[in-house]
């Protein structure tokens, strides 16, 4: 068996490795609900890149996560402001606080069936 083809620097590996990068980004960005999820999600990866690239260590890519994180929140929220003063029509999740008391029948009761008129 040939080593080197498992060896960290081959181009098979660093190929498989963007690919697992790029998918991995891809389904955390699709899962957002808002601009300001998507922003810390997408700030952390750039921070912690930016971190590692200048610092070169864990605590440089560690640090750079949190800025980054930070910011893309923070803008992220600026855009869900915008875009719910605009009133878009853009889906916004409703806050557990404003969705009041669950409706419904209590548990074991039978559902009441309105016919209609």
């Amino acid at each position: 068996m040939n080593r080197s083809f498992f060896a960290l620097d081959s181009v098979v590996v660093r190929r498989m490795a963007l690919a697992v990068v790029l998918a991995a980004s891809g389904l955390g960005v699709a899962g957002c609900a808002s601009d300001a999820q998507t922003g810390a999600l997408v700030g952390a990866g750039l921070g912690a890149l930016a971190g590692q690239a200048i610092g070169g260590d864990t605590q440089g890519t560690l640090i750079g996560a949190a800025v980054g994180g930070g910011a893309g929140y923070l803008l992220g929220n600026e855009q869900d402001k915008k875009h719910r003063a605009r009133g878009d029509g853009r889906p916004m999740p409703i806050p557990a606080s404003d969705r009041g008391p669950a409706v419904g029948p209590a548990p074991g009761e039978t559902p009441e069936v309105i016919e209609p008129s």
